[in-house]
């Protein structure tokens, strides 16, 4: 829950929901995990609830102000619960005073018309292969194998956010993210928020 306002009816439909769609992935993944079964209070035998196996993830965001990336690799141990994790790495990547202002000059709209849409194309495969460069000096840091990362998660770079319009736009191309490193990647988390009837928080 990313803390949207959310009335209580609402709250557990996004729970019921959440609570479903994290059963459907384990389903398909359920020879990585370990099954124990579990007496119900009153005397039956419930499902057998999965356990997630150990990740590790790394999360990469940028601002609104643009100065650079944040990236973050954690781990969480194999019990399925969110908390604790382990903050294996941390660094910050600094933009260019170029590339800031570029990203600055198309979130503001100072472009002419017929250079946004190029610009923009430009700006996310920039930003897509900034973000993938700098998750390598965080796992060489970490000491652990790139091929070791569960997944990697992207924010982006916003350049418009409009949740009275029901959506939100950022940049920073996942594909090339993928590509570059090979790994998993998980991106359009305030799209999803505001799909959701959230801010995109």
């Amino acid at each position: 829950y990313s803390g949207f306002p959310l009335s209580v009816k609402r709250l557990r439909v996004w729970r019921e929901w959440r609570r479903g769609a994290l059963e459907s992935v384990l389903g398909r993944c359920s020879r990585h995990l370990r099954i124990t079964k579990q007496a119900d209070p009153r005397g039956a035998i419930r499902p057998p609830r999965p356990r997630l196996p150990a990740m590790r993830v790394v999360g990469l965001m940028s601002g609104t102000s643009a100065d650079g990336i944040d990236a973050a690799l954690v781990e969480w141990p194999a019990t399925g619960e969110a908390r604790p994790f382990k903050l294996l790495a941390y660094q910050e990547t600094p933009h260019s005073e170029a590339l800031q202002a570029a990203i600055h000059r198309l979130a503001a709209g100072e472009l002419p018309g017929q250079a946004v849409l190029e610009e923009q194309i430009r700006l996310d495969r920039v930003l897509g292969d900034a973000f993938a460069e700098a998750v390598l000096p965080l796992v060489a840091e970490a000491g652990v194998p790139l091929d070791s990362i569960d997944g990697v998660a992207s924010h982006g770079q916003t350049i418009a956010h409009h949740p009275q319009r029901g959506g939100t736009l950022q940049i920073g191309c996942p594909a090339r993210i993928a590509e570059r490193l090979e790994r998993p990647v998980i991106a359009d988390f305030r799209r999803r928020d505001c799909a959701l009837d959230g801010e995109g928080e």
